[in-house]
């Protein structure tokens, strides 16, 4: 194989993988900029906080929170919670 077709072997396997790359790279960029804002915060709680902080619960609340702000019907339910509603609901 000459040179020649070396560097243009090349030259196609950067642009395919150039363009295998920006189909993956997320078209919502706001929405992955949104969770980066919350991972930082999460992470400066959990590092600055003056008490120990339980990261599980956090994001709990962050989710509790999140359903609380969409209407009155809308609730977490901790995963014991949910299980006793659907054992009550398979009951009757």
């Amino acid at each position: 194989m000459s040179r020649a077709s070396h560097v243009a072997a090349f030259a196609a396997g950067t642009i395919v993988a150039s363009a295998i790359t920006a189909m993956a790279v997320p078209k919502d960029v706001a929405r992955f900029k949104a969770f980066d804002a919350f991972a930082q915060a999460l992470s400066l709680i959990e590092t600055n906080y003056v008490d120990q902080v339980d990261e599980q619960a956090l994001l709990r609340d962050g989710v509790r929170g999140m359903l609380h702000s969409l209407d009155v019907h809308s609730t977490f339910l901790p995963p014991n919670r949910y299980q006793k509603l659907r054992q009550s609901a398979s009951v009757r």
